[in-house]
């Protein structure tokens, strides 16, 4: 399924809001792991880290943390993960970057965080989705 943030400009509350979910639904279905997909490890650095903190700091040193049971990981266009299924988190990624993650089996679920108003419309008018 497919669910993205009300807000749509860099916020910190957005994220945050996001990430809960995916943690939650990740320990509901039982898949425990959890992706932070961004356009570039750069896209770490200001509202991401602002909002998880040394989650962030963790995924830019080796790719990838724990936090209890779920694995979280990191995906950029150049930085592939070990990880097999569970929640996708895309923030910060074009709309091509984020048309390949829509598509990506591994997901059980996406959680979209966009950046801009204008991506959040055309995301709203391509994809059924609901609003966290």
């Amino acid at each position: 399924m497919h669910y993205h943030t009300k807000i749509s400009a860099p916020s910190i509350e957005a994220f945050q809001n996001a990430f809960a979910m995916a943690m939650a639904k990740v320990i509901d279905n039982d898949t425990n792991e959890v992706i932070i997909f961004v356009q570039g490890k750069t896209n770490l650095d200001g509202i991401i880290s602002d909002a998880i903190g040394g989650i962030a700091t963790k995924l830019q040193k080796s790719g990838a943390t724990k936090i209890g049971s779920v694995n979280v990981f990191l995906e950029t266009e150049e930085i592939k993960s070990t990880f097999s299924s569970g929640v996708i988190i895309a923030s910060h990624v074009s709309n091509k970057l984020l048309g390949k993650i829509l598509a990506d089996p591994r997901a059980t679920d996406t959680v979209y965080v966009p950046w801009a108003s204008e991506e959040l419309d055309d995301y709203l008018k391509n994809n059924q989705s609901t609003e966290i």
